[in-house]
């Protein structure tokens, strides 16, 4: 209460009650947040196959020691 700056009890109850949601939801919203990141990986994934113009053999000539 001290941090909040709360002075009675009444002043903080039902604060948190925008916050509850049912366990569906929370799945849910998991489900969108590993599909949107997936996403962006797969679309960077695109974009990197795409732009690169390199030459593969001298790029992994230059990996390789003798």
């Amino acid at each position: 209460m001290t941090d909040q700056k709360f002075t009675n009890i009444r002043e903080f109850v039902g604060k948190s009650l925008p916050y509850f949601t049912t366990h569906h939801d929370l799945v849910e919203r998991q489900k969108a947040a590993r599909d949107a990141k997936e996403a962006a990986r797969s679309k960077k994934s695109a974009m990197d196959v795409e732009t690169w113009k390199g030459d593969i053999a001298k790029e992994t000539s230059t990996l390789v020691t003798n």
